[in-house]
């Protein structure tokens, strides 16, 4: 990879296509992201190299469930 934008980006796109095509997750709830080298969480590199998936609730939904009870 030319630089770690190119790696990170990398990474979260093929987990975002992982989740689309195998996990038949619908593509207009899922973004892929890329922070470089930008948001560590250790000196180790190693421990950098990570992806991080965050699920949020469909808001709509979630707030036609409050309203009903």
């Amino acid at each position: 990879f030319r630089s770690n934008w190119e790696l990170s980006t990398t990474r979260a796109l093929n987990v975002v296509h992982f989740l689309q095509d195998s996990g038949g997750v619908a593509p207009e709830r899922l973004a892929a992201v890329g922070f470089s080298k930008f948001r560590p969480i250790s000196r180790k590199r190693a421990k950098n190299r990570r992806i991080e998936v965050i699920l949020a609730p469909d808001l709509k939904q979630l707030y036609e469930l409050v309203k009903e009870h």
